[in-house]
């Protein structure tokens, strides 16, 4: 129903629910409002990592919900009862596809951004299903991904375009953000690097083609009980 756009009540679909995505976001809210990426152990920046995850989650919802809904209120603020949930439906900003990405950078995702390049994504190893393992890393989304959406989004493609190639750049030649690799090769002109391109066959391969190297961020469950 919603690859149709077909026009389901909210509701009316599991995946159409905008209390589920509020959850996600206070969730995020709360992580970010708490976490203190000063936070040092033997040189390690500890929190650093998380932080800038959250910050792509919490992004992810609001791309998901201003493609769903239209207009919603942005809220960064956490909340804990309901005069609080009330007062920011009232007074919260409303973030459309025109200004999702300038409250999104207003609100820190540029430097989850710069923290991912230097970083990279989580990694608490593999997570075993019962039937197979996944790893980690692969359950968070790349800020690039993230940015270039809502900027496309909002028309403005030069900027989504200049994200999604940061993407294929750094999963290319930088071990960090490395999880993602897109399989793409570099057009080079007179001795210098001017494009990049996919591997796969064409672009409709490049989505349903693992053999072209592409990941997907997971969403894993167990397959029994014991997991």
């Amino acid at each position: 129903e919603l690859i149709d756009f077909d026009q389901v009540e909210d509701g009316d679909n599991d995946l159409l629910n905008v209390a589920d995505y509020y959850h996600i976001i206070n969730s995020c809210n709360f992580y970010l409002a708490k976490s203190d990426t000063t936070v040092t152990k033997n040189g390690y920046a500890e929190m650093k990592r998380e932080w800038a995850a959250i910050q792509a989650i919490r992004g992810w919802a609001y791309l998901q919900l201003v493609r769903f809904y239209g207009s919603v209120p942005f809220i960064t603020e956490p909340v804990n009862n309901t005069a609080t949930a009330s007062r920011l439906q009232k007074s919260a900003p409303r973030v459309t596809k025109d200004n999702l990405a300038s409250l999104l950078t207003e609100n820190g995702i540029l430097d989850a951004y710069a923290i991912q390049h230097a970083y990279g994504l989580p990694n608490y190893q593999s997570v075993n299903i019962g039937n197979t393992s996944y790893a980690t890393s692969q359950m968070f989304f790349p800020v690039q991904f993230i940015l270039g959406d809502a900027y496309l989004m909002g028309n403005q493609y030069a900027k989504a375009a200049e994200m999604y190639y940061d993407y294929f750049y750094y999963t290319n030649s930088a071990t960090n953000n490395s999880t993602y690799s897109a399989g793409n090769s570099r057009i080079v002109t007179n001795s210098v690097i001017t494009g990049r391109y996919t591997d796969a066959n064409n672009w409709v391969n490049a989505f349903r083609n693992r053999s072209a190297s592409e990941k997907y961020v997971l969403s894993v469950s167990a397959t029994n009980s014991f997991y």
